[in-house]
């Protein structure tokens, strides 16, 4: 995971079974965007849909890691007051329990490598932990082989983010990092 190893993700998919993976996407994780023509193993295991998928998609996605298991549906705001602080609008949490704490501390450990230690692909947002003194930062690169697409998932113990950088007509982005 460190080195984005992606015979390590195909390894890990086909032990777990192409259909078993694609319906954990979609019934647990609320990934909408997928079709029956990504139940193979390329898109699977190293992220190649057929529509790709959405920031938002992959932030809910991360959000059980980050939650000790619990998965919460992203929301764009919890509440909004009017100025006597009476509730004009207020969007509750969705949430199961898709994993358990120990499968979401494991995972949470690998992430922290690939952000906190030499060689992990995300070395570099380690300048971001330099400037919050304690701050734990977990998270995972992803870059298609065409270098059309470059992202970016990660969270803190208080926050999940996601980063998409690309064209939305899939041209070629020429850069030596990763920009997301």
């Amino acid at each position: 995971i460190k080195k984005s190893k992606n015979t390590c993700a195909v390894a890990t998919l086909l032990s777990l079974g192409i259909d078993t993976v694609y319906n954990h996407l979609t019934e647990d994780l609320g990934f909408t965007t997928l079709v029956d023509s990504d139940k193979t193993a390329a898109p699977l295991a190293l992220g190649g849909f057929t529509y790709g998928v959405t920031v938002r998609e992959m932030t809910q996605g991360y959000s059980a890691l980050a939650n000790e298991g619990v998965w919460s549906e992203a929301r764009t705001y919890s509440k909004v007051l009017a100025s006597d602080d009476s509730v004009l609008l207020e969007n509750g949490i969705n949430q199961k329990v898709v994993y358990s704490e120990e499968t979401a501390y494991i995972m949470s450990r690998l992430l922290k490598s690939v952000v906190h230690e030499s060689g992990g692909t995300a070395y570099t947002v380690i300048s971001l932990k330099n400037q919050i003194k304690g701050l734990e930062i977990c998270g995972k690169t992803g870059t298609t082989t065409s270098k059309r697409d470059y992202y970016f998932s990660g969270y803190t113990p208080d926050y999940v983010a996601c980063c998409w950088y690309g064209y939305d007509n899939n041209k070629t982005i020429n850069v030596n990092k990763n920009p997301a």
